[in-house]
C-alpha cells in the first residue's frame, strides 16, 4: 500500500496528495540525461517519445537555466501515482517526474528532480535551489499571489469503499446517515461536512470520522465497521487499483475538485511562457495522453493548458 500524508485544514498549503507519510528526505538529488539515469526506463521512454525541442520555447527561459542545461523540479516522496521510487532500484518514476522530463526535453534541458521535505517544497523555490515544483500541489488562490500556477492534471476528493459495502452505498446520497473516514487535518473534513449539508437536508446527516493518516488506515476503518466509506484523491484510488485490481469501488463522482498545478516564481516569466509551450506541444503530439494512460490517470487529464485556473490556450 501506498502511504500518504494529511492535508492540513487550510486546504494545505501544499495541497494536493491525499495522505502521504511526511518523508526527512536528505537532497536526493539526481543529475538526468534528457530524461536521466536516475529515472525509470519506462519514464526515460516516455520523455524521449516527446524529445524534439520547441526552439521558441527554449528561446523564452532565463539565460542562468539555458547555460546550466538543467531544469530542477522539487519533489516529495512517496506519493504513487504522481512520483515515487521503483522498488529495489532507487529510480524515480511516477506521472509527475515523467511529465517533467518530458516538459524539459521540449525545452531542450536535463531534468534534475530533489527529493525534498514537503516543508522545503516551497522554501526551496523561494530560494532558487529549484526551478520548479512539479509534485502534485492544488492550485489554490491563496498561493497564486506568490507564485504563477501551470494546472496540469485535475484531482479532487473522491469517496470509495469495499465491494462487500459497494451495495449499501451506490450514490453519493446514500451515505446521508452513514459515517465517511479520512484522515485527520485533512481539507477533506470540511469538504465531507459541505458535502453532506448539500446532500442530506432533511435526512439523516453524513457523519466524518477522522483517524489515522494512511490509505490502510482508512481501509481498516470501512472494514471493522467504524465507516461505511473513506475519501482520498482520484489519483490515489487510481494508483491502488493498479496494486490491488477489484479491491476498492467508488462512491459517486470526485467532488471538491481542483487542478494539481506546476509552482513558478512570479518574477520568472520566462520560464512560466517557456513551461506553458512546453506543456501545450505534449498535449497536442500525444505524450501527456501516454503519460497519463501509463499511470492510469485518463480520467484527470487536462486537455488545454490553463495557469492559476484560467484557460490562456489550448
Amino acid at each position: 500500500m501506498s502511504v500518504f500524508r494529511p492535508i492540513p485544514a487550510a486546504r494545505r498549503a501544499r495541497p494536493a496528495r491525499g495522505f502521504k507519510a511526511i518523508t526527512a528526505a536528505g537532497a536526493a538529488t539526481l543529475l538526468l540525461a534528457t530524461v536521466g539515469s536516475g529515472i525509470s526506463n519506462a519514464s526515460a521512454k516516455v520523455a524521449q517519445a516527446s524529445s524534439s525541442v520547441d526552439t521558441a520555447a527554449r528561446a523564452m527561459l532565463p539565460s542562468s537555466i539555458t547555460k546550466s542545461g538543467v531544469l530542477t523540479d522539487g519533489v516529495n516522496l512517496p506519493n504513487p501515482p504522481l512520483e515515487y521510487q521503483v522498488n529495489g532500484t532507487g529510480a524515480y518514476t511516477g506521472f509527475d517526474i515523467e511529465l517533467a522530463g518530458a516538459l524539459a526535453a521540449k525545452l531542450g534541458l536535463k531534468l534534475q528532480p530533489e527529493n525534498l521535505a514537503f516543508t522545503a517544497l516551497l522554501t526551496s523555490l523561494d530560494s532558487g535551489r529549484v526551478d520548479i515544483v512539479l509534485s502534485g500541489l492544488f492550485d489554490t488562490t491563496a498561493r497564486q499571489a506568490k507564485y504563477n500556477i501551470i494546472n496540469y492534471l485535475n484531482t479532487g476528493a473522491q469517496i470509495f469503499t469495499t465491494p462487500a459495502n459497494a451495495s449499501k452505498v451506490p450514490t453519493l446520497a446514500s451515505l446521508c446517515g452513514q459515517t465517511v473516514e479520512t484522515a485527520i487535518g485533512t481539507a477533506f473534513i470540511a469538504e465531507l461536512q459541505t458535502l453532506g449539508t448539500t446532500l442530506c437536508k432533511g435526512k439523516a446527516p453524513l457523519k466524518v470520522l477522522a483517524v489515522g493518516g494512511s490509505f490502510a488506515e482508512e481501509v481498516l476503518q470501512i472494514k471493522t465497521g467504524r465507516a461505511i466509506a473513506a475519501v482520498a484523491t482520484p489519483d490515489n484510488i487510481a494508483y491502488e487499483d493498479t496494486v490491488a485490481p477489484g479491491t476498492y469501488v467508488r462512491v459517486g463522482l470526485p467532488f471538491a475538485k481542483v487542478p494539481y498545478g506546476v509552482d513558478v516564481p512570479k518574477a520568472e516569466t520566462g520560464l512560466l511562457n517557456g513551461l506553458k509551450l512546453a506543456l501545450k506541444d505534449v498535449l497536442a503530439d500525444g505524450t501527456y495522453a501516454m503519460i497519463a494512460k501509463k499511470n492510469n490517470l485518463q480520467e484527470s487529464e487536462v486537455t488545454s493548458v490553463a495557469v492559476n485556473k484560467v484557460t490562456v490556450g489550448g
